[in-house]
């Protein structure tokens, strides 16, 4: 797990909530495991992306295959009715609740920031391979509040927000 500064006050004054009914289309679904020649990959099931991965595509590599597929701005989905900063940590916490019932052989990273300026709340999800990592390792230089959570550490993430 890390958080930068600003990440760490939002977390803190969290709560965890059921999920907004507006995103249960895309937990329902949860992930699914797309074989190429190249690569196996991981994307949200509610996308359905049919391809994979492959060498010689406008992707850089599997991660960065992943981190686009996997990407989801809770405001395209969710209305400002919602407490979109609760949200997206419920939402990141079912869906590595997911990933670990189903994927628990294999770590998922979510990255997940809010920008508060521009009432973003994002969560991208992508398959641990080594020591490679999508995100910057100077957290504090992001302009967002800025966390990182892997699925082997769900239960350390719900601890550390109280919940």
């Amino acid at each position: 797990m890390k958080f930068n500064l600003e990440m760490k006050k939002i977390l803190r004054a969290s709560k965890i909530e059921i999920p907004a009914k507006c995103l249960n289309r895309i937990i329902e679904n949860g992930f699914t495991e797309l074989v190429s020649q190249d690569a196996t990959t991981y994307v949200l099931g509610f996308k359905n992306v049919s391809v994979g991965f492959s060498k010689g595509s406008n992707f850089f590599d599997e991660i960065d295959f992943e981190v686009w597929h996997n990407s989801i701005r809770i405001d395209d989905f969710c209305n400002e009715e919602n407490n979109n900063e609760n949200v997206l940590f419920t939402f990141v916490i079912q869906m590595l609740k997911i990933w670990n019932n189903k994927f628990n052989d294999k770590i998922l990273v979510s990255v997940f920031h809010i920008n508060k300026i521009e009432k973003s709340y994002i969560a991208r999800f992508y398959l641990k391979r080594g020591d490679v990592s999508w995100y910057s390792d100077d957290l504090e230089g992001y302009s967002s509040a800025f966390g990182v959570v892997n699925s082997n550490e769900l239960d350390k993430f719900i601890e550390f927000i109280g919940k």
